[in-house]
């Protein structure tokens, strides 16, 4: 049974102390039965009512069939389901910033953020059914996306700095990369290109990688589960969410897209997320979440596991861009090893990283467009057997080849032999006298 408080209490102790718990209860409030008081502690009706609209997203768009819908009807939806973004994120900012009802106002963040990074798969239907109506919409839908962001943000007293760019570059891409999809199997065969998917499978790895690059420090360790402060919790949670659903959200749609285009999945296609997340790590310190063993092991593990799955590589990702003849070739697995290269030099040996990355730049150059081992052999090979004949003649043409000859040769060389015996009788310092 709720005991009455008093409404005068200051908000931020409790806040501070338990800020998940923490929501106002009305002074005097009467005995409630059980079933009540357990509705009004837990309020499940938030997440019934995002599970009802994700099924109905689902059941209207026949995604449960897989058959495909009208365009009027798809939009139609997407509308409704953007109208019911906006009812989210009011009232779970006016719970927060208004009632300081904590509780409710995350769950609220938390449903809005997963509606936000496309958790209904309906911007992608768009572009299945038409790519440029599916342009037109998914261009309003990110400019949209991008305002409610900027609200929650706003709202919450948060920086508009690093966090929000990286979270509107990751909602760039999940609108994006859909759009790319269609346009190129349209214009081609219908079938999704193996050097195109595995390029947009660079997508999450290069959002891993920007995460530590730019959050580096203590912010970087917030969103991998280091304790927040008091004052900073609410804003914390809210980052994590927003960080970390479109980045699981991009990751789901590229794994759908394999599906709806009947490409295979090849494991060659994970290596760039697991360089991501790799590239990651090395910003990270130990904290209270990741022990300083564990982040050593994944930072030398993920690496290496990068590039043994990018040996599951189709013939296709193969390329020669200096031409058939040229001994230079792109695979994922080459370009696996460069990144892993990177990663441990700037991991492990931070202070002698330009000398190895530049040893190993100089390396890559030289094998690019210097010669082969079989033409340094061939021309080692050249340039003695000419020594060897240029020695020769000159040996042959120096020889004295009558006894007139040998005569000045031998005169020549007494002379030649006394000054070189002046020259060092000469440099000597002279000796003492014998005094006996």
């Amino acid at each position: 049974m709720d005991t009455p408080t008093d409404t005068s209490t200051d908000t931020s102790t409790d806040m501070s102390t338990s800020p998940l718990e923490y929501s106002p209860k009305d002074a005097g409030s009467p005995a409630r039965p059980a079933v009540v008081r357990f509705l009004f502690r837990t309020n499940p009706f938030y997440l019934l009512s995002a599970v009802c609209m994700l099924g109905g997203c689902l059941a209207l768009t026949n995604s449960l069939s897989w058959t495909s819908i009208g365009l009027g009807r798809l939009l139609a939806l997407i509308a409704t389901l953007n109208l019911y973004e906006v009812l989210l994120l009011l009232l779970g900012l006016y719970l927060l910033a208004r009632r300081g009802i904590v509780r409710y106002g995350l769950m609220l963040l938390f449903l809005e953020a997963l509606f936000l990074v496309d958790a209904a798969f309906l911007n992608g239907e768009v572009f299945a059914i038409d790519a440029y109506v599916g342009l037109v919409a998914n261009s309003i839908i990110l400019v949209l996306a991008l305002l409610k962001l900027w609200l929650v943000f706003y709202a919450l007293g948060m920086p508009r700095g690093r966090v929000f760019a990286l979270v509107a570059a990751q909602l760039v891409l999940l609108f994006g990369i859909p759009g790319v999809f269609a346009f190129v199997t349209h214009s081609g065969d219908g079938a999704l290109p193996a050097g195109l998917a595995y390029a947009a499978w660079w997508a999450p790895g290069v959002a891993a990688a920007m995460t530590g690059v730019l959050l580096r420090g203590p912010c970087l360790r917030e969103l991998l589960g280091e304790a927040a402060p008091g004052h900073e919790w609410v804003q914390a949670v809210v980052r994590r969410s927003f960080v970390w659903l479109p980045f699981a959200s991009l990751l789901a749609h590229l794994v759908l897209a394999h599906w709806v285009y009947e490409a295979h999945l090849h494991a060659a296609y994970f290596g760039p997320m697991l360089l991501g997340l790799a590239v990651m790590l090395a910003w990270v310190s130990a904290t209270n979440g990741i022990r300083a063993v564990e982040l050593n092991a994944l930072r030398v593990i993920l690496p290496a596991l990068a590039v043994s799955l990018s040996m599951d590589a189709p013939d296709a990702l193969r390329l020669l861009p200096l031409g058939p003849s040229s001994r230079v070739v792109l695979t994922p697995v080459v370009a696996a090893l460069a990144v892993a290269y990177v990663v441990y030099v700037c991991a492990y040996f931070p202070r002698y990283a330009l000398r190895l990355l530049g040893g190993a730049a100089a390396t890559v150059v030289a094998f690019a467009v210097g010669p082969t081992p079989g033409q340094v052999a061939a021309a080692g090979q050249q340039w003695s057997s000419w020594a060897v004949t240029a020695v020769g003649d000159l040996i042959v043409r120096i020889v004295p080849k009558t006894t007139t000859g040998w005569g000045l040769t031998a005169v020549g060389a007494a002379f030649g032999f006394l000054g070189i015996g002046a020259a060092i009788s000469l440099k000597k310092t002279p000796e003492p006298k014998d005094e006996g």
